[in-house]
């Protein structure tokens, strides 16, 4: 009996002597094989900044109006573009004859209405007709565009057909300028124009 107690009073003195001793810590207790630490690396060099083209560092340069041709095209790589600015810009509008505008020998100015005719080739043609009684027909008219020697037309290579507010006249049709003060209604037998009015002329070629 004597030899059990002294055992048992032999291992709780061993277990008080075990939790008296410090444990060892993960650092102590794993040894981290040779040459397996990683190595640190070398710094990455910094990018090189490119150079500066040698265009870019000129002077800027400023563009000035070419003054001595605005006709032709400057050439390929020049900088004087901007003179194409400055050619003039053409117009599409019909060009007006001004020789048209004058009187043939024998007839009066007097008492007349100036109208434009206006020709399917993109030409305004002048032409004064009567403001009284006897008043000028489309055939009349016709022919004093067939008379019209810078038009190179005439009877027997152009037709000619006249058109006002989007009809065919006919050639019986007179062309009667507007009177101030009268009651004026369009017609197949008289049409009305006001002063400088326009009455487009279809020319095709005679077969």
């Amino acid at each position: 009996m004597g030899c059990c107690s002294s055992r048992q009073v032999q291992e709780e003195v061993d277990m008080a002597h075990t939790a008296s001793q410090p444990q060892p810590t993960y650092q102590q207790t794993y040894q981290e094989p040779a040459g397996a630490r990683i190595q640190p690396h070398d710094p990455i060099p910094a990018a090189a900044t490119p150079a500066v083209p040698e265009y870019s560092a000129h002077p800027p340069v400023i563009i000035t109006r070419d003054e001595k041709s605005t006709s032709s095209p400057p050439p390929f790589g020049s900088t004087s573009g901007v003179a194409l600015l400055s050619s003039p810009i053409q117009d599409d509008k019909p060009q007006l004859d001004e020789k048209s505008t004058e009187t043939p020998v024998g007839e009066t100015t007097t008492d007349e209405t100036p109208i434009i005719v206006r020709l399917s080739i993109a030409r305004d043609v002048k032409i004064r007709i009567p403001s009284s009684s006897p008043y000028i027909t489309v055939s009349q008219l016709r022919t004093r565009l067939y008379d019209h020697h810078d038009l190179n037309i005439s009877s027997s290579t152009h037709t000619i057909r006249f058109i006002y507010l989007g009809k065919v006249l006919k050639d019986t049709t007179t062309i009667q300028p507007i009177q101030p003060d009268t009651q004026c209604k369009n017609s197949a037998d008289a049409v009305f124009v006001n002063d400088g009015g326009i009455v487009q002329a279809l020319l095709s070629r005679s077969s």
